[in-house]
């Protein structure tokens, strides 16, 4: 039953109203009976006298009495271009096809048209044509209205343009103007609009729908209109030839690099961890379009930790503002002066069109502290229980001493093998110790027993000083567990203390909220114990390459 209802099909073509005012609407309703199934209806066959501005569609089925209905209607919007005698063409759904309809369009009264379009219209303009390839040029939109103007649909977005990158500059800002000594509302949007090749971009027109109240023929008529933009054509320009082949193509209206030192100072302590940041900003570029700077440092005289960059745009203004920010953490681990490679960055200057290098100049730089060898480890002859071959001229600089030291050896010797071995081990170490006070040598205080904290104890004082949020004792408890745990020198120590996860950025942060600008930076005792704590959850590995010891 249902297929032979269905196969009674057809499409009831309709369209209100058959004679219509130029600007005016007009609806085409498509009833296809016997459907169930919704189509996508090919409406490009309208497209070259009308303008599609909506497309709605509905449904229905039922069933009476064994009688079974079904339909699916469509409704479109249609607006004329021209004046004239014009054809609604067929529409195609499924295998079936509308009717052609005729439709009459009057030309609108031109008094009337041109009081339409001062009442309501578009402005658009472009801060740069010509502009060069991926150079930035600024389009501004402006709807201008009347009080008795009302706006039906919203602005448009991003004009869509091939080839190209566009983004938005701001908010849609709305005010007030006089023009022509006629009061308007206005409503602005701005694009910042980069061309990804040279040659002709087109920016297409973009159009709102509109109704105007007008006195027409004694009495008071709303007209329904549509407002479009003009077709805008840029003109784009190819990278200059007197721009360095060997530099990467960087347009901008200005360029300027900054940088940071924290502490904020040239002159470093060996061993003391500090932070270096870089800031290039380019004034109508993005921050993806500013190069990678390839900073590097000494390494005979640092380790240094790159973080990734930061790229980020500012698009309040009139223009793009991008910026490129790289960071670096360093361990100095030898003093002396350490020269500093210009850092320079090559870019077009778009308002005088001549190439620039905007540049952070070579200096020197200056490291201090002294370096303090290791204790020296016994020599495997000092450690074999082999007999050892006494020197003559020591024996005789320090007699006391050798006495004791064999003396002690062979009482040891009637307990036990072992215990003589330590022994005489403990005999030759005593000698060295008097020959070199004999001589009148004195040992850095390195070479002393060392006074220093436990790790255990070390990590209670700094939860204490976390707890208290003094600043200055937080980083003096946070060195000291940081060598006690590592048990190293404060160079390497910190070196594996950076080297974990996020604890390069929380002890840059805390240099900085103590050296830099107050209240420039702050950072709480809990953040910095949450970065102990992941240093103590494991044993740093030492390098194949350990620093040199440093004088703590």
């Amino acid at each position: 039953m249902l297929l032979a209802a269905f196969s009674h099909a057809a499409i009831v073509t309709s369209l209100e109203p058959r004679l219509v005012e130029e600007m005016d609407t007009v609806r085409l309703t498509l009833r296809a009976t016997g459907r169930t199934n919704v189509e996508t209806l090919d409406l490009s066959p309208l497209e070259a006298d009308f303008e599609v501005l909506a497309n709605n569609t509905q449904s229905q089925y039922r069933s009476v009495n064994g009688r079974v209905e079904a339909w699916v209607q469509y409704q479109i919007s249609l607006r004329p271009r021209r004046t004239g005698e014009l054809v609604v063409p067929s529409i195609a759904i499924g295998d079936e096809r509308s009717e052609a309809v005729q439709l009459i369009v009057r030309a609108m009264d031109p008094r009337v048209k041109q009081t339409i379009e001062r009442m309501v219209f578009f402005e658009s303009e472009l801060s740069t044509n010509p502009v060069y390839v991926q150079a930035e040029t600024v389009l501004k939109r402006r709807l201008y209205y009347s009080n008795s103007v009302q706006i039906y649909s919203d602005l448009p977005g991003l004009p869509e343009i091939p080839n190209a990158v566009v983004i938005p500059l701001g908010s849609t800002e709305s005010y007030s103007t006089v023009l022509n000594g006629q009061r308007y509302g206005v409503l602005e949007q701005q694009f910042a609009i980069f061309p990804e090749q040279s040659g002709i971009v087109v920016i297409p027109e973009i159009s709102i729908t509109s109704s105007v109240r007008l006195h027409s023929d004694g009495r008071v008529r709303r007209w329904g209109i549509r407002i479009s933009t003009d077709e805008e054509r840029l003109k784009v320009l190819p990278i200059p030839a007197e721009y360095p082949r060997n530099q990467t193509w960087l347009p901008a209206m200005d360029v300027r690099i900054d940088e940071t030192w924290s502490p904020g100072q040239t002159s470093f302590t060996l061993g003391e961890p500090v932070h270096r940041s870089v800031s290039v900003t380019a004034i109508g570029n993005t921050g993806s379009a500013i190069p990678p700077l390839g900073i590097e440092f000494s390494e005979e005289h640092f380790k240094w930790y790159p973080q990734a960059p930061n790229l980020d745009d500012d698009k309040k203004g009139q223009h793009i503002i991008g910026n490129r920010i790289e960071d670096y953490s360093l361990i100095p681990i030898k003093p002396g002066p350490v020269p500093l490679a210009e850092v320079a960055v090559t870019w077009w200057d778009t308002t005088t069109r001549q190439v620039r290098v905007a540049k952070l100049p070579r200096r020197m730089l200056a490291i201090t502290g002294s370096v303090v060898p290791r204790e020296p480890e016994p020599t495997d002859a000092e450690s074999s229980f082999a007999p050892q071959v006494s020197d003559p001229a020591t024996e005789a600089a320090a007699p006391s001493v050798l006495t004791w030291s064999i003396s002690q050896t062979l009482l040891l010797g009637l307990a036990a093998l072992i215990g003589a071995a330590a022994a005489l081990l403990t005999g030759i170490r005593m000698r060295r110790r008097g020959q070199d006070n004999l001589a009148g040598d004195t040992r850095t205080p390195s070479a002393q027993v060392s006074s220093k904290p436990s790790p255990g104890s070390a990590w209670s004082s700094l939860k204490r000083a976390c707890r208290s949020e003094d600043l200055p004792a937080i980083r003096s408890a946070l060195v000291a567990f940081i060598e006690a745990h590592c048990g190293d020198s404060p160079g390497n120590a910190l070196s594996h203390f950076v080297a974990i996860d996020d604890n390069a950025a929380v002890w840059r942060r805390l240099s900085e909220a103590l050296y830099g600008q107050a209240g420039s930076v702050t950072i709480s005792g809990s953040e910095v114990l949450r970065a102990a704590a992941r240093l103590r959850k494991r044993k740093p590995k030492l390098a194949s390459d350990p620093l040199p010891g440093l004088f703590s």
